[in-house]
């Protein structure tokens, strides 16, 4: 599966998941709703790291057939995904494509009423010292 996702802590609290070329629209959306059971199961507000260092950021040559739905759906998920979390750390975008997806990404999420913090990274290392400095200062 291109669409990869699990715990990367015993405490179920940093969520990582990560995306490899190619994959499609329909492999979104079905693993989204693993995710959010995921995410809603933890019972406590979570951190995502979203590594797309081998894959794209979108599944350039797969178009869904009705793009309408394929926006709203896109919505619904990032909305009920997100709304359990505390810090999303993008991995492997870099220079404008990065700041980029950074500023689209934190626009969606403000737009669906959810105020969680994007970073980007570029690499797991960084994105762990990240979300680790957000939990720090969060318990000063």
């Amino acid at each position: 599966m291109a669409i990869t996702f699990n715990w990367d802590d015993r405490e179920h609290t940093l969520l990582l998941i990560r995306y490899s070329d190619p994959w499609t629209w329909d492999e979104f959306f079905e693993t989204s709703g693993q995710i959010v059971e995921m995410a809603r199961g933890a019972g406590q507000p979570i951190d995502v790291i979203l590594d797309i260092r081998h894959g794209s950021p979108t599944p350039v040559f797969n178009p869904p057939d009705r793009p309408d739905r394929a926006h709203r759906r896109l919505h619904q998920a990032m909305h009920d995904i997100f709304q359990h979390a505390r810090t999303l750390v993008i991995v492997g975008a870099n220079g404008l494509q990065s700041r980029l997806g950074e500023v689209a990404i934190a626009g969606m999420l403000h737009t669906l009423g959810l105020g969680i913090e994007v970073l980007a990274a570029d690499s797991l290392d960084q994105a762990y010292r990240l979300i680790g400095d957000r939990r720090g200062a969060a318990h000063r």
